[in-house]
């Protein structure tokens, strides 16, 4: 039995990222043989105020372990790990098989999550992001490549017409911002959220839901994705990420332009599966032109983009993954 160790209960009001986990969390637990194992929503709140004041961490005593099983935790940061640490070395102690899955192991960070990694008993750990994984290779022997996905019970094929023409969600590429604003005004096209949706100012809320999210991805013809390293170098150092943003353009029969995370964007998906757009944008208008004056094309692209990440890249594949990946005899 894997169980899904989850904070959900003490998360009611959590951030936008915080999605991501959940989605993957409801994807392998409605695998057969997982289930869900909430954490007690107190010592989880607990935990992270005590995580400001830098002391030492609660155990979720409440937990019940049954020695030999697996015990999933899913950490978006290294604040969530640390945050657990305690609870996971109890689970260990009782006899669980702690597994983790790591979503953002920017390089800065290594070395937190080496010394986390050291002090608690783990089965296995599945890294999001290959260069990470390749790093933590050489150290521990419990490591594994694993993807990311994305929640394909809200990003998928809505059906609805491609009313608006660029997208960008979240952060801002700038480079690329400034691309679709010179397209634009060279042929006249109004900068406004019906052409052209992406945050004005840095603490304004784009959309109020995951589910508008959703639909404005379906709505859009082009969707802006490029690794997170591009502007910001510092925070993920030499880490370039395939990130869910990705996955939910191409399940939502949005067509990406942007800059590929290398190498694993072509070793996921074929070559042209986006538009890769050279940084100087001297490229950017004839690509654009292109697919809108030849829609055939645009479609053969999002079909087959759809078709792919439907058949190989969902939570429930990655789980089969999973599976095929622990040390033999779990």
């Amino acid at each position: 039995m894997l169980h899904i160790l989850t904070e959900r209960r003490a998360r009611v009001q959590h951030p936008f990222w915080y999605e991501s986990t959940l989605g993957m969390e409801n994807a392998f637990a409605a695998q057969p043989g997982a289930e869900l194992q909430p954490l007690h929503p107190w010592i989880a709140r607990l935990n992270y105020l005590i995580a400001l004041k830098s002391c030492r961490m609660l155990p979720d005593v409440s937990l019940r372990v049954v020695p030999g099983e697996l015990y999933l935790f899913v950490a978006m940061s290294i604040c969530d790990l640390a945050h657990a640490r305690a609870t996971l070395r109890r689970v260990a102690a009782k006899g669980g098989r702690v597994c983790l899955y790591c979503f953002d192991t920017w390089e800065p960070d290594y070395r937190h999550w080496e010394g986390v990694f050291s002090h608690i008993p783990l089965h296995a750990v599945f890294f999001a992001y290959r260069q990470s994984y390749d790093y933590f290779s050489r150290l521990f022997d419990f490591c594994h490549f694993l993807p990311q996905s994305w929640d394909d019970s809200v990003f998928h094929d809505q059906g609805v017409p491609k009313t608006r023409l660029f997208l960008q969600m979240g952060r801002r590429v700038e480079s690329i911002h400034g691309m679709i604003l010179r397209y634009m005004e060279e042929r006249g096209i109004p900068d406004s959220p019906q052409n052209y949706t992406y945050r004005r100012s840095p603490d304004e809320v784009t959309f109020p839901t995951i589910q508008s999210t959703a639909r404005a991805v379906a709505e859009s013809r082009f969707m802006v994705c490029a690794p997170r390293s591009v502007d910001d170098p510092g925070f993920t150092g030499n880490v370039q990420d395939v990130t869910a943003r990705f996955y939910e353009a191409m399940a939502s029969k949005t067509l990406i332009i942007g800059y590929k995370p290398r190498p694993v964007f072509d070793e996921l998906f074929p070559e042209d599966a986006m538009v890769e757009l050279n940084p100087d944008g001297s490229d950017f208008a004839g690509k654009i032109d292109y697919f809108l004056n030849h829609p055939d094309e645009y479609n053969r692209m999002v079909e087959r983009n759809y078709e792919l990440v439907m058949r190989e890249h969902t939570w429930a594949a990655r789980f089969r993954q999973f599976c095929a990946a622990l040390p033999q005899g779990t």
